[in-house]
């Protein structure tokens, strides 16, 4: 378990495979508004222009994240806020990993 030291989302991961996570979140202190959804992608800045050009309802612009993150909102055609990040491979505030996952 990982909660960031941010007392507001805590992340569970598998041992033996630190990429699956669920991640549960009280509200997002650093948003608008808190994503019904987050899923990460492997290139995020291809993934904002994508959702630009589509013309989806941007919800929270791209940006980085004190906790290691790049990441923007979107709104899906059915009302639903979605997270879109990718980590950006920085040490969390107090250390640790902004996901559990090892340092490479």
């Amino acid at each position: 378990m990982y909660n960031a030291g941010q007392g507001w989302v805590m992340t569970l991961a598998s041992p033996a495979n630190p990429t699956a996570q669920l991640s549960f979140l009280t509200h997002d202190r650093t948003a608008p508004v808190t994503p019904d959804l987050s899923i990460e992608v492997d290139d995020v800045d291809a993934a904002y222009a994508a959702v630009l050009n589509s013309g989806a309802p941007i919800v929270r612009p791209l940006q980085d994240e004190e906790w290691g993150v790049r990441r923007f909102f979107v709104t899906d055609p059915n009302g639903r806020v979605v997270n879109v990040l990718a980590h950006s491979g920085r040490r969390c505030p107090g250390g640790g990993e902004p996901t559990g996952r090892q340092s490479s």
